[in-house]
């Protein structure tokens, strides 16, 4: 199933981590075999009720199977969608190794 800004809102990868790291998620890191991606789910406490959010995500791992399928089909270039979501806050080292990870799948498309 296709998600889309109708389903949901996209929020960057360093936030994503953030909640990871918080350990605001109240399932583990899941892996789906299909989309191979990885998802979980948390409670938002910043909102007024309480509400269970789903977050799906691409990480180095996710990227480095899209980007070896791609480079299989012969399609010509990959790229994020939004180039800020992966690293739109980072104040910390393990954010910006995290963020050099994502930028170093893109190794997979061009080895």
């Amino acid at each position: 199933v296709n998600c889309s800004d109708a389903a949901g809102s996209e929020i960057s990868f360093a936030k994503i981590q953030h909640i990871i790291d918080a350990q605001l998620n109240i399932t583990e890191i899941r892996w789906d075999a299909s989309t191979l991606s990885p998802y979980f789910n948390y409670i938002n406490s910043t909102s007024n009720a309480t509400q269970v959010f789903q977050v799906w995500f691409d990480n180095p791992d996710s990227l480095r199977f899209k980007y070896e399928y791609a480079k299989s089909q012969n399609i010509r270039g990959v790229g994020p969608f939004t180039l800020w979501y992966l690293n739109d806050v980072i104040s910390t080292p393990a954010e910006m190794l995290r963020a050099q990870e994502m930028w170093a799948a893109f190794d997979a498309f061009f080895a």
